[in-house]
């Protein structure tokens, strides 16, 4: 592409010479042409006197001004055609701050985990939209995973289906868990739901992925995936988990579990919070949000796009300047029929 103006250039720039050429020889050969018109014939002399007469010559001049008049503004608007055609093309710096954060909430269905999952969505709902072009999912797990709502940026349907969500879980709304306990009585099998949560967050390389895993780490059942499996697996898929434990985590009798979850997430980069009372919920999805915004790297494109503004000016300018020699033309017509009016009317 050939600069035109500072951040403008031409994608097609061999339009406009190709366009100059045809446009010289027309004018040439239209010279040429009035030349040879304008050229007295030895057998013209009555020709030649009236060329001579004042009336004559000022119609023939103001013919003139009007030909090449009009002969400029077809040229001029020619040229913002040809412009136009050329394809006139803007630089522009898109950066793409908030265009790659995918957040997968990926819930523990179980019963006992109802109230704690109430609270994560509820502190979910607040994080929702911060950065433009987030993309928000939500997938249930226990003894099978169902996605509730896809990965997608329509914060507005997320917001929405989050509020169902939250509802779902206050009145442990059984028809909402439809799929996720199977007949077998497995229940919380936090691997196998990890790895299900992962596989749906895709595979894009230029977002941010991370999945906000609750549970309490007590599965009923050997399932797939272990959660220490399940960690490696969605390591290598680039995909950060962050936990949040339910408050019995804290208990003695649980220390086990709370280490497996704490070690499972740190080998992915995240960090494990357990719930402890209210607002605990919100503080904790607050410091995931922060975390995933500080990670995402800030790039920016640099994109051509079609700019045929200069063109547009160009042929409008054109047009002015032949509606101009319209009127001008109109307007000595005018003048010569009022004064052909005032003849006929002295003589008589």
């Amino acid at each position: 592409m050939v600069d035109l103006i500072p951040h403008l250039d031409l994608r097609w720039p061999w339009v406009l010479p190709v366009v100059a050429v045809v446009v010289l020889a027309l004018v040439a050969r239209w010279w040429w042409v009035a030349r040879r018109a304008e050229t007295p014939s030895g057998l013209l002399v009555l020709a030649a006197r009236m060329r001579r007469l004042p009336r004559y010559r000022t119609l023939l001049r103001r013919r003139r001004i009007q030909a090449w008049g009009s002969l400029v503004a077809a040229i001029v608007m020619l040229a913002g055609a040809a412009l136009l055609v050329a394809r006139p093309q803007r630089t522009e710096t898109e950066s793409l701050d908030g265009q790659t954060r995918d957040l997968m909430l990926c819930l523990d269905a179980s019963a006992s985990m109802d109230p704690y999952n109430q609270a994560v969505v509820s502190a979910v709902q607040k994080i929702v939209g911060d950065l433009p072009g987030d993309r928000v999912g939500l997938t249930l797990f226990s003894g099978s995973a169902v996605t509730i709502f896809p990965l997608t940026d329509d914060i507005s349907y997320v917001k929405q289906r989050l509020r169902e969500a939250d509802r779902a879980f206050a009145k442990s709304n059984d028809d909402y868990f439809t799929g996720v306990q199977l007949k077998d009585g497995e229940s919380s099998l936090i691997g196998d739901g990890l790895v299900s949560c992962a596989r749906r967050m895709g595979d894009d390389p230029d977002r941010s992925r991370a999945v906000i895993l609750s549970s309490d780490n007590d599965p009923n059942g050997s399932g797939v995936y272990s959660l220490a499996q399940a960690s490696q697996f969605v390591d290598k898929l680039d995909v950060r988990v962050y936990g949040i434990g339910a408050p019995t985590l804290d208990t003695a009798q649980a220390s086990t579990r709370e280490q497996d979850f704490r070690s499972a997430v740190s080998s992915t980069g995240g960090e494990l919070e357990n719930l402890d009372g209210d607002g605990t919920a919100q503080r904790i999805v607050r410091g995931i949000d922060q975390l995933e915004q500080s990670r995402i790297d800030r790039p920016t494109r640099t994109t051509s796009v079609d700019d045929p503004g200069i063109g547009v000016l160009v042929v409008a300018a054109g047009g002015v300047l032949l509606g101009l020699v319209v009127v001008v033309a109109a307007l000595g017509g005018l003048l010569d029929a009022f004064r052909r009016r005032r003849v006929r009317g002295g003589t008589s």
